[in-house]
């Protein structure tokens, strides 16, 4: 695909990437690359010619006991008939369950966590250690 660009060209880059840093008018961002563990790089919010799309929200995928809201700020609440099976996202009314939650990112975007259930406070809380920040 490289090989057709030519100086001049104008060109629409997708690249899925991790949000970093948000500093006055950029957005820091990391993507993997073949030559290096993670490329870092800036890309300005101030132009007209830059769009992001939220497509992961921070704390995805969701967890048992999670409840998330999405763009129309509808409350999903994360379920799970027992454990080691898949969480099922469901609306306050029971309705619109969708057994694979990544089904539903493109279609009730942006999504963002409302609570954090009890297993993913425990899982953080494990992550933390025993051992003072400092």
């Amino acid at each position: 695909m490289s090989r057709n660009i030519k100086p001049g060209d104008r060109l629409r880059v997708t690249i899925v990437c991790d949000a970093n840093l948000l500093d006055g008018q950029d957005l820091w961002v990391t993507v993997p690359a073949s030559h290096t563990p993670r490329l870092t790089f800036k890309i300005p919010l101030d132009s007209r010619d830059v769009t992001i799309d939220v497509h992961t929200p921070h704390h995805w995928p969701p967890m048992r006991g999670d409840v998330w809201t999405d763009g129309k700020d509808r409350e999903w609440f994360a379920v799970q008939d027992e454990p080691g099976t898949p969480v099922t996202l469901v609306t306050e009314h029971g309705n619109h369950a969708a057994s694979d939650p990544e089904e539903l990112l493109p279609l009730h975007s942006p999504w963002r966590i409302a609570y954090k259930g009890r297993e993913r406070r425990e899982a953080e809380h494990r992550d933390l250690g025993d051992e003072p920040p400092f």
